[in-house]
């Protein structure tokens, strides 16, 4: 995996801005309708998938039981997912 905050700079400035204002959308409600929040198919039972745009997608997961603490894997375009076998950690 190439980290979130590498493949966040390998993004537009624009693209950038984007990401950063879903996280701020997150924060508050991860599953907020405009992100499309959904469990990803994969060894990872926990792993989420949420939208920043029509192209450029997160993959996180709860860090925490409670649910209140976002681990950010990967932000990519669309096929992200498809790009990288997520492990368990």
């Amino acid at each position: 995996m190439g980290g979130f905050r590498k493949e966040l700079k390998k993004l537009s400035a624009q693209e950038q801005l984007l990401v950063l204002k879903t996280l701020d959308i997150m924060e508050n409600n991860p599953y907020y309708q405009s992100l499309r929040t959904k469990k990803i198919d994969s060894k990872r039972k926990d792993l989420f998938e949420s939208r920043v745009n029509r192209d450029i997608r997160l993959l996180w997961y709860f860090e925490e039981e409670d649910d209140k603490v976002i681990a950010m894997l990967e932000v990519g375009h669309h096929d992200v997912e498809k790009q990288r076998k997520v492990q368990r950690h």
